[in-house]
């Protein structure tokens, strides 16, 4: 990129513990002001806009994913910086569905979407409510209760637990090590030392486990979504050992940090109208709408570009958690 808005340093909110309490102040002065700001602590374009946002998803040039010869040379970089021991846990990232652009997304999709099938994840909906009811019939006697302790937290690690054949006394394990991995990928905490340490132990961990229950699963099928995903087969195609073992992880990672935090946030966005919540299902809103469970999305552009200088009205309705008040659509 050649043009846009420098500053010398982010605004001091984005990176504050505040700003991720409450970050919708900062995204509205950064619509208003400064819709795509370069900010040098991360090295990169900020894109707050609705119109910058929609421009730049829809650009080719823009990747999530790396061609093999980029990852080659990234692999060699680790290398040459006496980084080799972290050869692995780049090349599990790599192989996510999250961090793939087609064609190669298209196929790993396609593939997934033969296991998670509307009639798999329906028939999962009797032990997530059983499980919902366990842990609010709990908490009756107290007439109180903590919604992330006792229901946002423990309900994913349970239901991915089942999803991927997961012993029920090691899940608390899996999450241990499904966040070292987060915390390496999402780069939060990369000014502290030992996280790219405990990230790839992590990921020897799980992959070996992994490892070991996909030959079992091909061996010995179940009902579980991973045995699906490990049978899964598209026109003669099926995944990869390796892209088994990084889209399991994958399901670890995102299928608990994410529930968690769309539960907590939903009952925030919520708060305001305590109403809303006793209309019929299609007229509720939607809490995503206002508070997200992810806060900000990464992308690599493949070739120089130029970031333009034109301002599109924002016509886009930007959601807070004050908006649930408002009648949803």
């Amino acid at each position: 990129m050649t043009t846009g808005t420098t500053l010398p340093q982010p605004p001091p909110a984005l990176l504050s513990p505040a700003f991720f309490a409450d970050p919708y102040p900062t995204y509205h002065a950064l619509r208003v002001s400064e819709p795509l700001l370069w900010d040098e602590t991360l090295r990169s374009w900020l894109l707050s806009g609705y119109a910058e946002v929609a421009a730049a998803l829809s650009d080719l040039r823009l990747t999530r994913g790396r061609t093999a010869q980029e990852e080659a040379v990234i692999l060699d970089q680790l290398t040459a910086s006496g980084q080799g021991h972290l050869r692995p846990l780049r090349k599990l990232l790599w192989r996510m569905m999250l961090f793939s652009d087609p064609p190669a997304h298209t196929r790993l999709r396609a593939l997934a979407n033969r296991a998670f099938t509307p009639a798999a994840i329906e028939r999962m909906r009797p032990r997530i409510q059983a499980l919902v009811d366990t842990a609010l019939d709990a908490v009756q006697a107290a007439g109180q209760m903590d919604v992330i302790a006792d229901l946002a937290n423990p309900l994913p690690v349970v239901v991915i637990g089942d999803m991927l054949s997961l012993p029920p006394d090691e899940r608390e394990q899996f999450k241990r090590w499904s966040d070292d991995i987060i915390a390496f990928g999402a780069r939060l905490g990369a000014d502290q030392p030992g996280v790219a340490e405990r990230a790839l132990r992590s990921t020897h961990d799980l992959t070996d486990y992994f490892r070991a229950l996909v030959a079992k699963l091909r061996r010995h099928p179940n009902d579980s979504l991973l045995s699906a995903l490990v049978t899964a087969e598209e026109q003669g195609d099926r995944l990869t050992e390796e892209e088994l073992l990084a889209n399991a992880v994958l399901l670890l990672m995102n299928g608990h940090e994410t529930i968690t935090y769309m539960i907590g946030n939903s009952l925030l966005a919520l708060e305001p109208r305590p109403g809303a919540v006793h209309r019929p299902r299609p007229a509720r809103p939607r809490p995503t709408r206002y508070r997200a469970p992810r806060l900000r999305a990464r992308h690599t552009f493949l070739h120089r570009c130029r970031a333009g200088a034109h301002r599109a009205p924002d016509r886009h309705h930007h959601g807070s958690a004050a908006d649930a008040r408002a009648p949803a659509d």
